[in-house]
């Protein structure tokens, strides 16, 4: 799911997804392509944040 960043503040956000499931913040200002002129639009002024709902794993490797 794509989310803006400032989600991440609310008290939905902690209480269904942090903790449970992954996700990712993404550097920078994304834009989202116009459905109907197939260009990328400009102005989204919002960071964006990428959940992906499968359980949280630990990546980091263990010796």
């Amino acid at each position: 799911m794509i989310l803006p960043l400032n989600s991440m503040d609310t008290n939905v956000w902690h209480d269904f997804i942090e903790g449970k499931y992954q996700y990712e913040i993404l550097r920078g200002r994304i834009s989202f392509i116009d459905p109907e002129t197939k260009k990328a639009r400009s102005g989204n002024n919002s960071g964006t944040v990428i959940v992906y709902f499968r359980k949280r794993i630990d990546i980091r490797r263990k010796n």
